[in-house]
């Protein structure tokens, strides 16, 4: 009987908008399709108790909880709500949800993008954060209505030119994007969750970092990782103060202890883009030790640094037949992580390696990697992750 109720009150909506639309709705509809702006929304939208609601949350609305519906044409709609509402809008007041409803119905929100380009602009300064309180470096912030974007620094602080009721929208790679309405000429500070999936989430296994300062030399060591960290060794809080030694050795004051590296390991999702790879390399099973050899010693790893690498990926690379192998160099590891270290070293080698399992051999143009000489103090990182589970990534390459 429930869901017959439900089934009628959805069939009763769509026959309200049914009469809410007439021939000036062809003026507003042409005026949204020649519009570049993607946010625009091309169908009626549902309002309940004062929140833009994604449809689907019409058949979660029990009809006698009802309250009142009120349906608005197109001239009030636009006024009310701007070219937003250029397909009418349909006003929904319930008799109140409770807080656990709410909660479960949270993901279905949306924040009202109201065209308001007749208010003050004022520069808009904010700062975001993880959910450890952790400033996000390169995170985007995107004004719905202006189209304006900027990046934060490496504090995690932006500025933006903003209105009273635009709405801004946060992304990361690496987290869960979130949108906020703007009510005041101060905003407070964001925090971005981070977002593992199915589809885009890998495991970042053993990044691993050596340090060879000139002299003994006391290091504040903080990173920045694009992701859920896991395991760390020594145990990483807010950042490792170490004593590093020009052989490699590290002592770290909190376990008093010596290392011959540090440790960590974590969680990622990076989107599909990241994986259409436009060149690499095909590793059959029987070449990889050499393969391994000669590429990462070309990079710059010493023969310490390279055996350790090869010792933990070896067996993982070896369940496979045929590799396909792509690495991050340098400033190209900084899409997964960043280092903040006290004194900073002259020189930085660091290397990712990204691979899957192949059927068949493929053509695709050989990655160039670069040489990075050795000078000063000097940190090396090396880690990797396994991709097979992004299935995509195999036709991508193909294409």
């Amino acid at each position: 009987m429930k869901n017959t109720l439900n089934f009628s009150f959805i069939f009763f909506l769509f026959t309200l908008f049914g009469f809410a639309q007439h021939d000036s709705l062809k003026v507003y509809k042409s005026q949204i399709n020649s519009n570049s702006n993607k946010n625009f929304i091309k169908k009626p939208i549902l309002v309940v108790d004062g929140k833009l609601i994604d449809n689907e949350y019409l058949d979660k609305i029990v009809p006698d909880n009802i309250k009142s519906i009120t349906v608005l044409r197109v001239e009030k709609a636009i006024s009310k709500f701007g070219v937003l509402a250029a397909n009418g809008v349909l006003l929904v007041e319930t008799k109140g949800i409770s807080r656990r409803e709410r909660r479960r119905m949270q993901d279905l929100y949306q924040l009202v993008q109201i065209n308001n380009s007749d208010k003050k602009v004022f520069q808009l300064k904010g700062k975001i954060y993880d959910c450890e309180e952790v400033p996000i470096s390169s995170a985007r912030v995107f004004n719905l209505n202006s189209s304006v974007e900027v990046v934060t620094d490496s504090l995690g602080n932006f500025e933006i030119p903003a209105r009273i009721d635009d709405v801004l929208n946060f992304t990361c790679l690496g987290y869960e994007s979130t949108r906020e309405l703007i009510v005041s000429e101060k905003l407070k500070n964001v925090f971005l969750k981070s977002a593992i999936d199915n589809n885009t989430g890998i495991m970042v296994k053993k990044p691993v970092i050596y340090l060879y300062p000139e002299k003994t030399t006391e290091v504040d060591f903080k990173f920045n990782f694009k992701g859920k960290l896991l395991t760390t060794f020594p145990k990483y809080d807010t950042s490792w103060k170490i004593t590093a030694y020009p052989d490699g050795k590290i002592f770290d004051k909190k376990t008093n202890r010596f290392y011959n590296s540090l440790f960590w390991d974590g969680e990622m999702a990076f989107p599909s883009e990241h994986y259409d790879y436009k060149s690499g390399f095909v590793v059959a099973k029987k070449d990889l030790t050499s393969f391994l050899i000669q590429k990462l010693e070309h990079i710059g790893l010493n023969t310490n640094e390279t055996n350790d690498f090869i010792q933990f990926w070896l067996p993982i690379l070896e369940k496979n037949e045929l590799n396909f192998i792509h690495f991050l160099v340098n400033s190209d590891y900084d899409s997964i992580s960043t280092n903040d270290i006290n004194p900073k070293p002259d020189t930085n080698l660091r290397v990712f390696m990204e691979f899957y399992s192949l059927e068949e051999y493929i053509q695709i143009e050989e990655q160039k990697l670069p040489k990075t000489n050795r000078i000063g103090f000097t940190l090396v990182e090396w880690g990797g992750s396994d991709v097979s589970q992004n299935s995509f990534n195999k036709y991508n390459i193909l294409k």
